[in-house]
């Protein structure tokens, strides 16, 4: 059976690779949940850029604030979102539109590191490898049931523009 889901993202590569991974395994993605980064506390992410390069069969959602990311899910009727890189708490009205729920994908070995930056955290610990883990979302902050982990060795010191596209086949594999 196939399943309607929301990517829910602010990184390309993720919209794309989780789009490509969906339709390969038989599912349908029929959204993208996305925010718009009017300060730049959530990175230098060009929107306008972005949007351009989103499948065209996708409609995009833009709540304006977390209290608009329920109804904003019910009208496109998702069965699961698949979370990787949003930096809002989600709250629980939202959590409960999906049948299937919410599967984030979290760039740490849960329960290790969990919240924002765990790449630093990582790094900072001297950790020899770091890993992706997709778990299912609830209340709490990275804390709800786990479903899948892949590690990879941290290496030596890249610029991040550098480190971060290494994890992207990583969570594709946890992901599938």
């Amino acid at each position: 059976m196939a399943w309607r889901v929301v990517i829910t993202t602010r990184i390309l590569p993720v919209v794309l690779g989780l789009s490509a991974a969906l339709r390969e395994a038989g599912h349908e993605p029929v959204a993208l949940l996305t925010i718009r980064d009017v300060d730049g506390r959530y990175g230098n992410l060009d929107l306008g850029g972005m949007l351009g390069e989103v499948p065209r069969d996708l409609d995009v959602l833009m709540p304006a604030s977390r209290r608009t990311i329920a109804p904003l899910l019910e009208s496109v009727r998702p069965d699961l979102v698949a979370c990787i890189g949003f930096p809002w708490k989600i709250p629980a009205d939202a959590l409960a539109v999906p049948r299937l729920g919410w599967l984030n994908g979290h760039p740490s070995l849960l329960p290790q590191h969990r919240g924002p930056v765990p790449v630093a955290w990582a790094i900072r610990r001297g950790d020899p490898e770091i890993g992706v883990t997709f778990h299912r979302m609830d209340a709490g902050l990275d804390t709800g049931p786990i479903y899948a982990q892949r590690t990879m060795p941290v290496g030596e010191y890249v610029e991040p523009d550098a480190f971060y596209p290494r994890l992207g086949p990583v969570m594709i594999d946890a992901f599938q």
